[in-house]
C-alpha cells in the first residue's frame, strides 16, 4: 500500500474594475466555474482533474460587503506625504493604524494595515501618556 500525503492549497484571486463587476454579476456558481476554467488554462491542468480535487470554493463581493462597500484608500497626484501624515498621532493621544496610513510598504493592502498596526502600537508604547 502506497501511502498518500494530502496537500491542500488555497487559492485566492482578487479582481478590480470591470471584470470584478462582470463578476458580481454572475451567480457564484457561474463565477467559480470561469475561475477554474482561467486556472485549468494557466496551470495547463484538465478542468475535470481542477474540479475532482477541489474541496471547497467560495465568492465573496467586496463591492457588497455592507461596511466596506468595495472601498480601498488612494491618493490625490501631487501629494506624496498624505500617508505618512494621515498616521501621525495627535496630541500623543490619538493614534491611528490602517492600509491608509502605511506609507513605505504594502500600501492598500491587508500587509500594510497590519504593519500599519505595528508601527502605531510602537508609537503609543514610547510615547508619553
Amino acid at each position: 500500500m502506497v501511502e498518500r500525503k494530502l496537500t491542500l492549497i488555497s487559492l485566492w484571486v482578487f479582481l478590480t474594475a470591470d471584470i470584478a463587476s462582470k463578476m458580481d454579476s454572475l451567480s457564484e456558481e457561474e463565477a467559480i466555474k470561469i475561475g477554474l476554467q482561467d486556472l485549468s488554462k494557466l496551470l495547463q491542468v484538465p478542468i475535470q482533474t481542477l474540479q475532482d480535487n477541489l474541496i471547497r470554493a467560495k465568492r465573496i463581493s467586496w463591492n457588497k460587503e455592507q461596511y466596506t462597500k468595495g472601498g480601498y484608500s488612494t491618493r490625490k497626484i501631487g501629494n506624496p506625504n498624505l500617508r505618512k501624515e494621515l498616521g501621525e498621532p495627535v496630541d500623543n493621544k490619538l493614534f491611528f493604524a490602517g492600509e491608509a496610513t502605511a506609507y513605505w510598504t504594502d500600501v492598500q493592502t491587508v500587509h500594510g494595515a497590519i504593519e500599519s498596526g505595528w508601527r502605531t502600537v510602537s508609537k503609543i508604547m514610547s510615547a508619553k501618556l
